[in-house]
Parts: C-alpha cells; sequence; structure tokens
C-alpha cells in the first residue's frame, strides 16, 4: 500500500508536468475556492506537490514511516489514517492560512501522530523498543516542524499540525488496542486486537 500511495503521488506529479499549472489550479488548497463550494479541496492537496525536490522529500518520508504504520495498523486503517489526517491538514490549514497549499505532508504526519498515540498506549508491548520508537518519531516531528518555523520557509505547519492532531485522533479511534487474554505453555501474551470503535459499536449494541 505505501509504494502505491508513492506511485500514485508521482503519477500525478507527472500529470502535473504535462498539464503545465492546471492541476494545481483545479486541485490545491484555496481558501475562497473552498467557500465557495470546493470542498474537494480539502483532499486533493494531497496529491499534489510544488516541486520536484518537494514530491522526493514526501515521498521519502512516506517509504520510511508508511512501512511501519502499514505493518502495525494494517492496510484499511493505515489508509484511513492517511487520507483523514490529510483532510484535517488541509481543513486546519484553511482555517489558520490564507496561502493556498499542496503535498502529501499532512497526511505523513498523520501517520506520524497515528504511531506516537500508538507507542503510548503500547509502552509495555513495545517494551525495551518503546525509548528509541517515540525519541525517532518525536524528533523527526520536532525537526519538520522547526524547518517550518524558518524565516522565508514556505512550509505549510498549520497543514502539518492539523494532519499531526488528526492522526493522533484517528488512531485513539480506530488503531490497534491490544488486550491480554491468557498465555501460551511458554509464558508469551496472547493479544488480541480491539480498537475503541469496535468496543464502542459491541456496547452500544448490547452485545458483550
Amino acid at each position: 500500500l505505501t509504494g502505491a500511495l508513492i506511485a500514485a503521488n508521482c503519477a500525478v506529479y507527472v500529470a502535473q508536468m504535462m498539464t503545465g499549472d492546471k492541476l494545481m489550479v483545479l486541485g490545491a488548497k484555496v481558501n475562497a475556492a473552498i467557500i465557495a463550494g470546493g470542498y474537494y479541496r480539502l483532499l486533493t492537496p494531497v496529491f499534489l506537490h510544488g516541486s520536484f525536490m518537494h514530491l522526493a522529500v514526501n515521498c521519502l518520508s512516506l517509504w520510511n514511516l508508511g512501512r511501519t504504520t502499514e505493518k502495525m495498523f494494517g492496510k484499511k486503517r493505515m489508509l484511513a489514517v492517511y487520507f483523514l489526517a490529510g483532510i484535517a491538514g488541509n481543513l486546519m490549514s484553511f482555517a489558520m492560512s490564507p496561502y493556498p497549499a499542496v503535498g502529501a505532508s499532512g497526511a505523513i504526519f498523520g501517520l506520524m501522530g497515528a504511531m506516537v498515540e500508538f507507542g503510548l498506549r503500547n509502552e509495555k508491548l513495545l517494551g525495551n523498543q518503546y525509548g528509541s520508537f517515540m525519541s525517532t518519531l518525536l524528533m523527526n516531528a520536532g525537526i519538520n516542524f522547526a524547518f517550518g518555523m524558518t524565516p522565508g520557509s514556505r512550509v505549510d505547519n498549520f497543514g502539518h499540525l492539523g494532519g499531526f492532531l488528526g492522526g493522533l485522533v484517528i488512531s485513539f479511534l480506530v488503531g490497534p488496542r491490544y488486550k491480554t487474554i491468557g498465555y501460551d505453555r511458554s509464558g508469551r501474551q496472547q493479544l488480541v486486537d480491539e480498537p475503541l470503535y469496535k468496543s464502542l459499536l459491541k456496547k452500544f449494541s448490547g452485545r458483550d
């Protein structure tokens, strides 16, 4: 799935090069266009990029982070986090920034936020790897936010922050939530994954 998302980003960028500025005009986050009813612009910027370097950095970040998220969350939940966090990032950018914006970085920050939430909730499961796992995620987030604060930077930190917070919330609702249901003969824990949304569905449907 991670490879497919990278391929989609690259294919759209090739289409951008072939059509000039048409796709950017049609799909970028432009506040006035969203107010006028172009709500699709909360999603389409996730596939658009302003330069080859912009595309390359995001694809590298997605390759490094996406594979881990895909492994931990599974394809469907990883995809849900990616796109919903991308929308959340564009919503915050719409609310806080008057400037046009494009890029997958809000969605990628959403994956980062989801993995931070996963780590905080599953500290015991990660064991000795917990410290390095969390420090790596938080360091990467901090570096990217700090880069966006440098003078002259055109990075949309509101989009990043919205994506990160969106990833946290979405992971809290649908992310892996492991419960110990017993132990095997060797003493290893037997785990079941019951995300919050499934627990809530059980509760409100009256099932145990």
